[in-house]
């Protein structure tokens, strides 16, 4: 009868140890760039634990921008910190740099700084 009843006192504790313990999760977390030229993301992808903190930040290649976050993150401010506590993916979003806003990127315009003009 000692030998059940301590089988038992001993199944029951750990069953009550086990259910008290957080139970740690790992999310996966994938970053990319739009277009894929206009710059990087970091970190690029990994694993986290649940309710971890990371920073994720936006650098624009040359002659792009950062515009803004997509996916499971949005904002327009290149670095943020998120919570981890989902499988994640996260876009940046970069524009080609368009500096007097004529809708032609400085790469190609040739009238910098003008709304208007005719180069020829």
């Amino acid at each position: 009868k000692r030998i059940f009843f301590y089988s038992i006192l001993v199944l029951v504790f750990l069953l009550v140890d086990s259910c008290s313990e957080e139970q740690i999760r790992i999310y996966e977390i994938t970053t990319t760039s739009s277009p894929e030229q206009g710059g990087s993301v970091t970190p690029e992808k990994g694993s986290y634990q649940s309710g971890e903190d990371i920073m994720v930040t936006a650098t624009p290649a040359d002659g792009y921008e950062f515009k803004n976050w997509d996916g499971d993150l949005t904002g327009t401010i290149r670095t943020a910190i998120i919570r981890i506590n989902s499988d994640m993916s996260i876009i940046a979003i970069f524009e080609m740099l368009d500096a007097d806003n004529d809708g032609v990127s400085d790469a190609l315009d040739q009238c910098p700084n003008f709304t208007n003009c005719n180069p020829n």
